[in-house]
């Protein structure tokens, strides 16, 4: 029976492994400089609330679901007693 001789593969292993480790890395930067975040700052929040209620006033049917969705909001945190649900909790309890 012939002996192979296998010194030094823990080498080729250990080589194997940082350069996969390196292409990962470098494939996780490119993606992430490539897909830069736009900064959330107020005027770009706004700009992007104002063209999106652009978009939601151009289409009656959305207008108008829109304006109940306000009505039934407006309408449900004045009429909200949460005394009930906090006895409830407190029985649970």
């Amino acid at each position: 029976m012939q002996r192979l001789n296998q010194k030094g593969i823990g080498h080729v292993l250990v080589v194997v492994f940082v350069l996969a480790i390196a292409v990962v890395g470098f494939t996780g930067y490119k993606i992430m400089t490539a897909n830069k975040k736009v900064e959330d700052t107020p005027a770009a929040v706004q700009q992007q609330s104002v063209s999106t209620q652009h978009k939601v006033e151009a289409v009656p049917e959305l207008k108008q679901a829109d304006d109940t969705l306000e009505q039934t909001s407006t309408e449900l945190d004045s009429t909200l007693d949460t005394s009930a649900l906090d006895k409830d909790i407190d029985a649970m309890l």
